[in-house]
């Protein structure tokens, strides 16, 4: 937990990247009379915002149903924070006076500071060519690569290889198991500060914060878009104007976390099959 101005200049939610570089390039090539071939290329950087957490400035007590993850309750609706795991009663707002020791206990969510921008890739190959009687004719594909996506990643879970060798029928039951705890007494106003704790706390990558504790905007989400776009366009001529577009389209996603103990992230598809648009224009003779 660094708050602005602690540590140097750090000023900014996130380490800004001001080097960026975006070309575009074109092309076109008259293949035959009648006949034009186009492509193009162009990189561009997408824009960010982000705002820095008010961890300490503003604080909520969140009730703690139960110590081993819903064996036996911890709490009740006539006594929502016991006094055994709320000894100081609601948490008050501290500000930045604790410094690396604000929210020990709690769930806490943090950024990803140095990360890039998320960068586009767009690109076109396609032909033209001139039919009889005004028309036009266009077949494109189209494009379009982005990476460095954001995507937040939870950062306690049980690791892999604590799994391995452990039958699934009996995992819950295991890590859900009390054990003596070794912070007992130094996380006061949570559920980790007893003389026990659920083995699978101990487990975790940082045992004296929540399993809900995150980071967020880490770049490794994806897309791509795959596209065929056909189109027929009549030049205006005596009072007709017409334009008649085909699109079939390919969404692939992948902004999300297929579980807790691995990054890899999984795709999400978005199909659209096909798209025709229809747009006319005259006048009266």
């Amino acid at each position: 937990m660094l708050y602005a101005g602690s540590a140097g200049d750090a000023r900014y939610a996130f380490d800004p990247h001001k080097g960026n570089f975006q070309p575009r390039a074109g092309v076109a090539w008259r293949i035959a009379s009648k006949l034009v071939f186009r492509g193009g290329y162009g990189l561009s950087y997408l824009g960010q915002n982000s705002n820095g957490q008010a961890v300490g400035f503003s604080r909520q007590t969140p009730l703690v149903p139960s110590l081993d993850n819903g064996l036996t309750p911890a709490a009740s609706l006539s006594n929502p924070f016991p006094a055994g795991v709320y000894p100081a009663g609601l948490l008050q707002p501290v500000g930045s006076a604790l410094g690396l020791a604000t929210n020990l206990g709690q769930n806490v969510t943090f950024q990803y500071v140095d990360r890039p921008l998320p960068c586009s890739q767009q690109y076109s190959a396609g032909f033209r060519y001139e039919l009889p009687g005004g028309w036009l004719a266009d077949a494109s594909y189209v494009g379009n690569l982005t990476s460095r996506l954001p995507v937040t990643l939870l950062m306690n879970f049980i690791p892999l290889d604590s799994l391995n060798g452990i039958p699934v029928d009996e995992r819950q039951a295991y890590f859900n198991q009390q054990v003596a705890n070794p912070m007992a007494g130094l996380l006061p106003n949570s559920g980790l500060n007893s003389a026990t704790v659920a083995r699978q706390q101990l487990l975790f990558a940082f045992p004296q914060y929540g399993s809900g504790t995150q980071m967020t905007d880490v770049p490794i989400g994806r897309q791509r878009y795959d596209s065929g776009q056909m189109k027929v366009t009549r030049r205006f001529s005596q009072g007709l104007a017409m334009t008649v577009a085909y699109t079939v389209a390919k969404t692939l996603e992948q902004v999300t976390a297929l579980n807790a103990q691995s990054i890899d992230i999984r795709c999400a598809r978005s199909w659209k099959n096909a798209s025709l648009n229809l747009t006319c224009r005259g006048n009266s003779p």
